[in-house]
């Protein structure tokens, strides 16, 4: 592992003897140690500051070699010192740094199990091993029952899905109020305050587990709720009939091919239940369409779609819907100069 580092000073200290050295506990997690850096004439792109006018700068550079026995996370940090006779200076405290982390991979994903990522899982979960569409991951489909609504009051039903071992880092993506998501992030728990769809984790051995809650099927909404420390699945069912909550789950070498694994696995099952659409449905969506028809308006198949996105009103909004609910959330998409909402579905389907 190679680390340059860039000391920047103004021209009257830019002569002066500096000193970088790289502090890190490799060979044993318990005793760090030291390791000079050399000053170096290469040149390196830096890309979050702009070379300021008055300033020089001034390139070292080290390598780090071998790896953690057994693999594990390497802990790093740098001090320097203008000339000898000054005291060392650490970098966290001149600028708030907290350490680095090395993390080391293994070549491939390697437990077969979910229980392998995810520790106090529910045994209320029924937990299904998934063909991933993403090479170099696994993938699993969790479902749970979803009570039924009595009358107008929903059916809400809850599970624990439990936390990834050893994450270092978390990311959410979380319904901020019906319309919007919002991120966020942290290093431990507590995870977010309000409820996500979408939650990853880093682990300390490099591999980014990510779950999807899939909603919009049925009339359940699916969300991840932190409590205690621990993430549980929440549905919310609208229908008066026993439903079905579901969660993707994938594991992978980075975060992209993970997110790509349940998104895949949600998009076929969002597709195949709108397949088998029901006989009431299609009589509606053939009688708008006549009518849309007699008005000379005409629908049409757009194959490729970007910078848009379906809104489901029911799912957003849940059973008390008005028309006032709706007309609030289609403003504020407007505010934000979003215009390409479909809510034709969800209408048709439910009023």
């Amino acid at each position: 592992m190679t680390f340059n580092v860039l000391v920047e000073t103004d021209l009257p200290r830019g002569d002066q003897d500096w000193e970088v050295q790289l502090w890190h506990n490799l060979h044993d997690p318990l005793k760090w140690e030291g390791h000079k850096l050399e000053e170096t004439k290469a040149k390196f792109t830096v890309t979050q500051t702009e070379h300021a006018s008055g300033l020089r700068r001034r390139w070292f550079t080290t390598a780090l070699k071998g790896t953690s026995s057994p693999l594990r996370p390497v802990s790093f940090t740098l001090k320097f010192r203008a000339r000898p006779s000054d005291a060392w200076q650490w970098v966290q405290n001149q600028s708030g740094t907290h350490d680095g982390r090395l993390l080391y991979q293994p070549s491939a994903v390697k437990g077969k199990n979910l229980s392998d990522y995810i520790y106090n899982i529910s045994s209320e979960l029924d937990i299904k091993s998934e063909n991933s569409d993403t090479p170099h991951t696994r993938l699993w489909s969790l479902q749970m029952k979803a009570k039924p609504a009595k009358g107008n009051e929903s059916g809400i039903t809850e599970c624990t899905l439990g936390l990834p071992a050893d994450f270092v880092r978390w990311f959410s993506l979380v319904r901020l109020w019906s319309p919007w998501l919002a991120p966020r992030h942290g290093t431990e728990a507590p995870l977010a305050e309000k409820d996500g769809v979408m939650y990853a984790f880093l682990r300390d051995d490099g591999m980014h587990v990510v779950a999807l809650a899939i909603s919009g099927i049925d009339d359940v909404l699916t969300t991840f709720k932190a409590k205690q420390d621990k993430l549980v699945i929440s549905a919310r069912n609208d229908r008066e009939a026993q439903g079905t909550a579901r969660v993707a789950v994938a594991v992978g070498r980075t975060f992209d091919a993970a997110n790509a694994a349940v998104m895949y696995f949600a998009r076929n099952v969002v597709v195949s239940d709108h397949n088998t659409i029901s006989s009431e449905l299609e009589a509606v969506m053939k009688d708008l369409q006549k009518k849309n028809e007699d008005k000379g308006v005409h629908s049409s198949w757009i194959q490729n779609w970007a910078d848009e996105f379906c809104y489901c009103t029911w799912n957003g909004l849940g059973q008390n819907l008005t028309e006032e609910k709706i007309t609030q959330a289609l403003e504020s998409l407007k505010k934000e100069n979003i215009h390409s909402v479909s809510a034709f579905k969800c209408a048709a389907e439910h009023h």
